[in-house]
C-alpha cells in the first residue's frame, strides 16, 4: 500500500504532504514584487550559475557514499498499522501516524508486542484536524493542530487507550503556522506568514521576534510574496540540541539553510542554494508545480554534531506518487560541509535519528508500511 493522493489532506507531518494546500490559500496574495533591474539581474545569474551546485548527490560526489542495508524491519499491519506516515520514538516505544483508520495515533513496544492506539480526526474534543508537526520535548509528545491553532500534549488513560489535553492556544496569533517547533517558551516555524520564510515567535505572548527572509531564485523574484510562502511551506526544521541553531531544508525547491540563535535573533549564517522550485503561476494566480520537478529534503533531524537529511530527487514525472520515498540519506556538519551520502536498500518516506542507538529510523513501503531502521555507525 503506498501513500495515496486523498491522505495528504488529513496530516501535515512533514511538510511533503503540503502541495494540495495551494489551492486554499492562494486569495491572500500580495502585491508583486518589482522586478530588479536587468544588468543587476544578468550579473546575479552569470555568477551564481557559475557557482551554484545544483544537485546534493553532486555535492557529495568527491565524499563518502555508502550503500546499506537496514538492521530492523516490522512490519506494522500486525500493529493494526494500515498506512503509516510518521513515527516518532518514545522511550521503548514508537509513536505512529496512521491515515487508514479510526485512532489514528498508536504506541507500539515491538519487544513486547503490545500496541495501544486512541484519537480520531474531527473537530471535536479528543479528535485532531489537521496536524501540522508531531515532537518529543522533553518527557512531552506534543501535537500541532493548524487548524485549531492550538498544541496538544498525548496523554493514555489507563494504559489502554490514546488521549490528548491540550498544552498551549496559539490562535491568537495572526498568521496560520504549519509546521511547528519549540525553544523553551519559543517557537520557530513556517507558515503563511506572507512577508517573510522563517518565524521566531514568543509562545506565551503570541509575538515576532525575528524571521529570515525567503531565499532568492531569479524564477521567484517576480512572483507575489503569498505565492513564496506557498511555495515554501513545505519546510522542515530542526533544532540543535542546546536550542542555538536551527537547520531548514525544503520539499519543493533543493535549500538547506543554517540558522543561529541569539538573543532571540535569528541569523542565518550558511545557505546551500542546490536547486530553485519548479513552477508556473495561472491566471488566477495559483502555484502549478511542474511534474518535472524534483523533490527536495522530506526529512530533517539532527544532533550536536551532524544534520541528517532524507533526500530525494525524485520527479512526479519518473515515480509518481513514490516521488516522497528517499533512497539518500545525507550527513552535514553544522557549517554545511557535506560529511557522508548513504544510499539506503529500502526508500524511507520519513525519518527520524535515534542519538542512543546512533540509527535512523522511519517509515517505509515494501510493498506495506513498514518500519524501518540503518545502522549509520560507520561514518
Amino acid at each position: 500500500m503506498k501513500p495515496e493522493g486523498n491522505s495528504i489532506n488529513k496530516l501535515w507531518i512533514l511538510s511533503f504532504v503540503f502541495s494540495d494546500a495551494t489551492q486554499l490559500i492562494n486569495q491572500e496574495l500580495m502585491k508583486r514584487i518589482p522586478y530588479k533591474l536587468l544588468f543587476f539581474l544578468s550579473f546575479v545569474c552569470l555568477f551564481s550559475c557559475k557557482n551554484r551546485i545544483n544537485s546534493p548527490i553532486t555535492h557529495f560526489s568527491s565524499f563518502q557514499t555508502e550503500r546499506i542495508e537496514h538492521s530492523t524491519l516490522f512490519n506494522l499491519e500486525k500493529y493494526d498499522i494500515l498506512k503509516p506516515l510518521e513515527v516518532i520514538k518514545d522511550r521503548e516505544e514508537h509513536i505512529f501516524i496512521d491515515d487508514k483508520r479510526d485512532n489514528f495515533i498508536t504506541k507500539v513496544n515491538f519487544q513486547s508486542n503490545q500496541f495501544i492506539s486512541g484519537v480520531n480526526f474531527g473537530s471535536g474534543p479528543q479528535e485532531l484536524n489537521l496536524i501540522g508537526s508531531i515532537k518529543k520535548i522533553k518527557d512531552k509528545i506534543l501535537i500541532y493542530d493548524i487548524t485549531k491553532k492550538e498544541i496538544f500534549e498525548l496523554t493514555m488513560v489507563n494504559e489502554k487507550s490514546l488521549t490528548i489535553q491540550s498544552f498551549h492556544k496559539i490562535n491568537n496569533y495572526p498568521q496560520k503556522l504549519f509546521s511547528v517547533n519549540y525553544i523553551n517558551n519559543n517557537i520557530i516555524a513556517s507558515g503563511l506568514f506572507g512577508d517573510f520564510w522563517i518565524g521566531y515567535i514568543d509562545f506565551l505572548n503570541n509575538e515576532l521576534l525575528s524571521a529570515i527572509d525567503f531565499p532568492e531564485f531569479e524564477e521567484t523574484n517576480a512572483i507575489q510574496d503569498m505565492q513564496k510562502s506557498i511555495i515554501y511551506l513545505s519546510t522542515h526544521i530542526t533544532c540543535s540540541p542546546n536550542n542555538k541553531k536551527i537547520a531548514v531544508a525544503t520539499k519543493n525547491a533543493g535549500v538547506i539553510s543554517l540558522i543561529n540563535i541569539k538573543d532571540d535573533q535569528l541569523d542565518l549564517y550558511k545557505q546551500i542554494k542546490y536547486y530553485p522550485p519548479n513552477f508556473s503561476v495561472t491566471n488566477d494566480g495559483t502555484i502549478a508545480y511542474s511534474k518535472k520537478g524534483e523533490i527536495g529534503f522530506c526529512s530533517i533531524d539532527c544532533d550536536a554534531q551532524h544534520i541528517y537529511l532524507l533526500y530525494s530527487g525524485r520527479t512526479f514525472e519518473t515515480h509518481g506518487m513514490l516521488n516522497h520515498h528517499c533512497e539518500h540519506l545525507l550527513i552535514y556538519d553544522w557549517k554545511g560541509n557535506p560529511v557522508k551520502h548513504y544510499i539506503l536498500d529500502i526508500p524511507l518516506f520519513s525519518m527520524k535519528f535515534d542519538n542512543e542507538k546512533n540509527t535512523i529510523y522511519g517509515i517505509g513501503y515494501n510493498p506495506e508500511g513498514v518500519f524501518v531502521e540503518y545502522n549509520i555507525s560507520s561514518y
